[in-house]
């Protein structure tokens, strides 16, 4: 399908279109996306440890043993034959809590020729319910400290996509504007080797009339060989930004129709003051969020290392209904009728002699807690840094554009004086291509200077965390 892509997009491009390409077709983007189904995966599985979990089973077997009891048929060498059959089904629920809890329901029917047993056939039915709970280890934890990394997981793949996203935002504005530019710079260079040629022709018929010299004709040719150099150099120049667009894009890095842009880079009509870029910053920067996120991972693997350091105390309780007789039907009847209960209770305590390794997890949870804490310090310095550094890059850049219309103003005014001054005849042509070359470069450093604030806005946007919702 890549031929299609390239008739598709080959050509005229707007820079909407070429970030939409980008996002469909970019492979780190789509390596990003595929970890943001990973996690979602993830997310979907750990919730999956609080769904219930159903269990059954049903069993048939028979068996021969012989007796040494002189009561049964035969006597004391005969062979008593038993069989039994039996199911049940059993449902367990983990809780918040860190325990679970479970109910279930079992049935059996025994059948034996043994003359000691009461009856030939016996059935037994039971329904209970058990819990255990951990009271001091373990509380909180389980299924639910699974939840919630995973929550952290997927929060935290949510940042880095995002941060993926706006990087590639910046770097499609750099390179789609780095091409435009450098076309612009094409242009020039290319009217640079026509008006040294032209100059170098001019020399010439000077020379022939005797009106310049050799040298003359020299320093044309070597101005021309200069100009030259840099119509190579400015065509290489697009090419490689091509290539760099093309392979962000997604698009087959191949001899063809090229990726042609068609926007011109606009002036934001106000730029964004420091302390609103501050203030969305500290709540909406990726690297800020990242930071947060790891610092309360690092608070749950302390408070998870102060818990494994206390002793292991779990309750365990139950209680049943059964019941017993010769038909299943009355039996049945029985349990709920006439059941038989029981129930219990139990603590255990179960503690190291000497808790090294508990102690040892809790140390280094704590450090690791402390670093997290200062990780976290540094990232809202750095991120007080960026902001400054990127007011001061916008302030920069818009002055520059200031200048760069300024110097355009001038190169427009002396280019009108110029060809006043011929007109009267008191100029030359040469001062005349000179002033146009002058405009032609001051053009190109205005469009550098209208890229390049624009480039500082969408920095200064990714910093505050609003390139990208």
């Amino acid at each position: 399908m890549w031929w299609l892509t390239t008739l598709v997009w080959a050509g005229p491009m707007s820079f909407d279109e070429a970030l939409e390409q980008a996002l469909a077709a970019n492979v780190e983007v789509a390596s990003q996306r595929l970890g943001n189904d990973i996690v979602r995966h993830q997310l979907h599985r750990a919730r999956g440890g609080f769904d219930p979990r159903l269990s059954a089973g049903l069993s048939v077997d028979q068996s021969q043993t012989p007796s040494n009891q002189a009561t049964d048929v035969g006597g004391a060498a005969s062979v008593v034959t038993s069989s039994s059959r039996s199911w049940n089904v059993g449902l367990n629920q983990a809780l918040p809590t860190g325990g679970s809890v479970s109910a279930s329901t079992s049935e059996s029917q025994t059948v034996t020729d043994s003359t000691n047993a009461l009856s030939s056939r016996f059935v037994s039915s039971r329904v209970g319910v058990n819990l255990s709970q951990p009271l001091l280890r373990g509380v909180g934890l389980g299924e639910l400290a699974t939840l919630r990394d995973a929550q952290l997981a997927s929060a935290t793949q949510e940042l880095r996509w995002r941060e993926q996203v706006e990087q590639l935002v910046l770097t499609v504005s750099e390179t789609y504007w780095g091409l435009v530019s450098a076309r612009e710079r094409l242009v020039i260079a290319e009217r640079g080797v026509e008006l040294s040629q032209q100059q170098l022709q001019d020399t010439r018929e000077r020379l022939d009339e005797g009106f310049a010299g050799s040298g003359d004709v020299l320093q044309v040719q070597v101005s021309l060989g200069q100009a030259e150099r840099a119509q190579v150099d400015a065509a290489a120049g697009v090419g490689s930004a091509e290539d760099r667009l093309s392979r962000l894009l997604g698009l087959p890095l191949a001899d063809g129709p090229a990726v042609d842009p068609t926007d011109l880079p606009a002036v934001p009509e106000a730029l964004p003051e420091k302390e609103l870029l501050l203030t969305s910053a500290r709540e909406r920067n990726a690297q800020i969020g990242l930071a947060r996120l790891a610092l309360e991972q690092a608070q749950r693997i302390a408070r998870r290392g102060k818990n494994g350091a206390l002793p292991d105390l779990s309750l365990d309780a139950g209680a049943s209904l059964s019941a017993g007789g010769v038909e299943p039907a009355a039996v049945r009847t029985d349990l709920w009728a006439n059941p038989a209960p029981s129930y219990g209770a139990g603590l255990t305590l179960s503690l190291p002699v000497v808790p090294r390794q508990a102690l040892a997890d809790h140390a280094m949870a704590r450090i690791g807690l402390e670093q997290a804490e200062l990780a976290f310090e540094a990232a809202e310095q750095d991120l007080e840094v960026r902001v400054a550094e990127v007011v001061r890059d916008l302030d920069r850049n818009r002055a520059a554009l200031a200048n760069a219309n300024d110097t355009k103003s001038f190169a427009e005014r002396s280019l009108a004086a110029q060809r006043e001054l011929l007109a009267e005849g008191r100029g030359s042509t040469r001062d005349v291509v000179d002033a146009l070359e002058a405009l032609r470069n001051a053009e190109a450093s205005e469009l550098d200077a209208r890229i390049q604030l624009q480039l500082a806005v969408l920095r200064a946007e990714q910093a505050a965390g609003l390139l990208v919702e």
